[in-house]
């Protein structure tokens, strides 16, 4: 089966080669060993050696107008113990996917001119600006989305992650006073070293709502999601309804077993909300795609949300050599040349991967209902799969 081209990109309209099946069951669209069925055969053993409850894969490449080609598959269970299938439309929990999103939507708002690169901690949130030591009120936007802003670590749980909980109110006000807390943690030296922290881009998602009187959530929907099409994106884990088990369930590894966490509230489904910026997102495996593609095409001017310049600044790391960009990892050459863009993403229930060939012109995502080691192999497996399907044009050919 041949790849389906976007039939009117500048729409947000692409097609896809896809397939998708439940265990035990036979739902695949496609067929030829290099097209959505190959795919969905690579994801069924991935899956049968990893043992994650279910698995969702998309390759793409480009056509000569920046067009998708898309090949995607999923396989599995919604929820372990259920004979719940998953489906291409099902949605999967991004983790921290979610911060290259945010830079975008803050670039867009650089680009009309209501935000800038430099804008500042202090200047931006002036209501908490006293309780921010005044070696960091000049911490900027872009130090902010680069992990260097003096924030340490918190990839781990700890007693701001629990005083987050705590917090009522506005989400706004939530979240300003969330910043304030950050704030007053020991601190690192802006601009010193890369730290990986979510409360970075908490704060910038913070500065954003403050310039534009809407919060992040609403900013998202008006400057992503919508320009793109992404009719399944939502933030939380994917809710059910009618008492049935219409979307994947996040699920915890626990003693060598994995057990279904339902989408409630709570410290058990997912991180607060107010770490929205940071990584709460959730879209389908088709969707995702459509965000890789964009992101792809955006380096060779084809890209709809951003200019090009834009596109490559967000993914250029701090002093131009391999780290971190504006929500990537980036590899660069000895050439000086970027190469790469990867990231990964999990709330500890869920895991997803993205990962950008800028020399191939491929990208390939891929999202599990489950996260622990062997959920994170599975993912970076099934990528390495659907780039390979990408490359063959998401034909039959080997």
């Amino acid at each position: 089966m041949t790849g389906v081209r976007a039939a009117v990109w500048g729409m947000a309209v692409a097609l896809a080669v896809c397939a998708g099946v439940g265990r035990g069951q036979d739902a695949a669209r496609g067929d030829g060993p290099g097209g959505a069925e190959g795919l969905r055969e690579s994801l069924a053993g991935i899956l049968e050696v990893q043992g994650a409850p279910a698995l969702a894969a998309a390759g793409l490449s480009l056509d000569a107008d920046g067009a998708p080609i898309v090949v995607c598959a999923v396989v599995g269970t919604r929820s372990v113990g259920l004979d719940a299938p998953v489906g291409l439309d099902d949605q999967w929990h991004l983790g921290s996917l979610t911060k290259s999103m945010t830079a975008t939507m803050i670039a867009r708002l650089v680009e009309r001119g209501v935000m800038t690169w430099d804008m500042t901690l202090g200047e931006t949130l002036p209501e908490i600006a006293e309780r921010v030591p005044e070696t960091h009120r000049g911490v900027t936007l872009r130090q902010l989305l680069m992990h260097r802003s003096g924030l340490p670590d918190d990839r781990t749980a700890g007693a701001l992650l629990a005083r987050a909980w705590q917090l009522e109110g506005p989400m706004h006000e939530r979240r300003v006073e969330y910043v304030a807390m950050a704030f007053a943690q020991e601190l690192g030296a802006p601009g010193d070293a890369m730290v990986y922290s979510n409360s970075g881009f908490v704060t910038a998602g913070t500065m954003a709502e403050a310039v534009m009187g809407r919060v992040w959530e609403d900013l998202m929907r008006e400057e992503v999601f919508g320009p793109l099409g992404l009719a399944t994106a939502g933030f939380g884990p994917p809710t059910s309804s009618d008492g049935r088990i219409t979307q994947p369930l996040g699920h915890a590894a626990q003693l060598g077993m994995y057990i279904a966490t339902p989408p409630v509230g709570g410290l058990v489904a997912d991180n607060p909300t107010l770490w929205g910026p940071a990584g709460t997102v959730h879209m389908s495996i088709g969707d995702l795609a459509l965000y890789a593609a964009d992101q792809l095409a955006g380096e060779r001017g084809q890209g709809r949300l951003l200019k090009e310049e834009t596109y490559r600044y967000l993914h250029t790391p701090w002093g131009g050599e391999s780290g971190y960009a504006m929500g990537w990892g980036v590899v660069v050459n000895d050439a000086g040349e970027r190469t790469r863009l990867r990231h990964a993403g999990s709330n500890g229930r869920w895991y997803a991967t993205i990962d950008i060939d800028l020399v191939k012109g491929l990208a390939a995502v891929t999202a599990t209902n489950a996260a622990n080691e062997k959920a994170s192999d599975a993912c970076w497996r099934a990528s390495a799969a659907a780039m390979e399907r990408a490359e063959a044009g998401g034909e039959g050919r080997p």
